[in-house]
């Protein structure tokens, strides 16, 4: 295959493509906005290719003021077989319910959107939901339900790199659809290429944990993901853990190739906020959405369970619940507060842009993180936390979330079983017994974009 030349070492030229991109609201495209606001401090000319705006279902105007400088692409996505199915089965259905109009039939076909679930169910698999398990794990969801950008995206960014001559692509996943776009970029152009990582692309059990699939759509994307980490030139991992079980899992390959580089924040945003006072009442804040098996309960059994013992008194308390949380796993959050007797003073807030957020979280007192089974990724509200500097209360098992609070000392790491311990961190820091913030200043500047960004700079010089 005759690859299309790349230009000289000396253009800085870089394109990165993402997925998730402002105004799309998704924290997964804060990195890529950190790096671009600061590359072209240390000499680089970043530029972006996300999809068109029209697609973006949650949105945030705010957050474009942050990258008016920066050029961005927005690509289209071609139809998928998702809706075509759909369109027929709705065909269907007029049809089938125009008919039962004249027969004066009751019985009407409902429509159900959701055509990639699959139901549960606790006996053996018939015929018909094997065939449907393998027919949307391979045809819908190989490798993700992003799929359909990648023939757009790749066409475009091929035009993009040969009219301004960019040397470098950076694709930051998920979705994992944007790799296999930087694959194809690499086979036809042999520019340099490195695939960052925000999350693993396969768990540890070389499996989709939360996605349909079977024996051979699993075969297939453990190709996929062979290919992507052979061919990049780089890996780049925002955990060290993540990065150390890529070394793990790929031992004919140097070590050298997998790179850590942080999350980070950006100071200046927060410079903003830094004579904010906190809240008259104690409040603990938590921001972001509760799904993946986030949840609240364990504080409000340890609040529960103070107030009950009269430790504290529950006028002086609050909680503030940001973002998409109006349901803890298909229950109202707010019938789930009452049955601990804290509807009074939880607040359930719907979704504001980050620049709010950020302002509520640096006057909590307390801000919660809930990261359950998630040993390899660090939310990205944890560095708006630890850029805010309020002490976070971490529920997680062991891995990267807990090894980052741990480390920095920001605040401390339970088990979301240990009510006990989570109801003494509290008490500890009502009564202002806990300093944990004034330990973590110490490490706060690793987390600052332009340290974070200076790194990846270095990388690129070398590469």
């Amino acid at each position: 295959m005759k690859k299309i030349p790349i230009f000289g070492s000396s253009n800085k030229k870089i394109l990165f493509i993402t997925y998730h991109f402002p105004p799309s609201n998704a924290v997964g495209g804060l990195r890529i906005v950190n790096f671009t606001k600061k590359l072209p401090l240390l000499g680089w000319e970043p530029s972006v290719l996300t999809i068109n705006e029209k697609y973006i279902e949650n949105k945030d105007s705010t957050r474009i003021d942050e990258i008016r400088a920066v050029k961005i692409i927005r690509t289209m996505k071609l139809p998928t077989l998702i809706q075509g199915y759909l369109k027929i089965k709705m065909l269907y259905r007029d049809i089938f319910n125009k008919n039962c109009e004249k027969g004066n039939k009751t019985a009407k076909i409902q429509i159900d959107s959701n055509v990639l679930s699959v139901a549960h169910n606790p006996g053996p698999e018939n015929i018909l939901q094997k065939l449907k398990r393998y027919f949307i794990s391979i045809f819908l969801l190989l490798p993700d339900q992003e799929r359909n950008w990648i023939i757009p995206a790749t066409l475009k960014a091929i035009r993009e790199i040969k009219r301004e001559k960019i040397n470098y692509i950076i694709t930051s996943s998920p979705p994992v659809s944007v790799h296999l776009i930087g694959l194809l970029i690499k086979l036809l152009t042999g520019i340099k290429w490195i695939a960052d990582f925000r999350d693993p692309w396969l768990n540890q059990y070389g499996n989709k944990r939360l996605h349909v699939n079977c024996k051979l759509s699993l075969k297939i994307e453990k190709w996929m993901f062979k290919k992507v980490i052979e061919m990049s030139d780089t890996v780049l991992t925002n955990t060290e853990t993540l990065r150390s079980e890529f070394i793990k899992s790929f031992v004919n390959l140097n070590s050298c190739k997998f790179i850590y580089i942080p999350n980070g924040f950006d100071e200046n945003i927060f410079k903003k906020y830094e004579h904010l006072k906190k809240y008259n009442k104690f409040t603990l804040t938590y921001a972001g959405g509760l799904y993946f098996g986030r949840t609240p309960e364990p504080v409000f059994k340890a609040l529960e369970k103070l107030i009950s013992e009269k430790k504290i008194d529950p006028d002086v308390i609050s909680i503030k619940l940001v973002g998409s949380c109006q349901y803890i796993n298909n229950t109202p959050t707010k019938d789930i507060a009452k049955s601990y007797g804290l509807n009074h003073i939880v607040d359930i807030i719907e979704t504001i842009p980050h620049n709010q957020a950020i302002e509520i979280i640096k006057r909590s007192h307390i801000a919660l993180l809930f990261a359950p089974a998630q040993p390899f990724q660090i939310p990205a509200k944890v560095y708006d936390y630890i850029g805010a500097e309020t002490p976070i209360l971490a529920l997680t098992e062991s891995g990267a979330t807990a090894d980052l609070v741990n480390s920095t000392s920001i605040g401390k790491v339970f088990n979301p079983n240990n009510i006990e311990g989570i109801g003494e961190y509290i008490l500890n820091s009502i009564r202002q017994k806990d300093n944990s913030i004034e330990q973590a200043k110490n490490r706060r500047h690793e987390f600052e974009i332009e340290s974070v960004t200076k790194k990846l700079a270095d990388l690129l010089n070398k590469l």
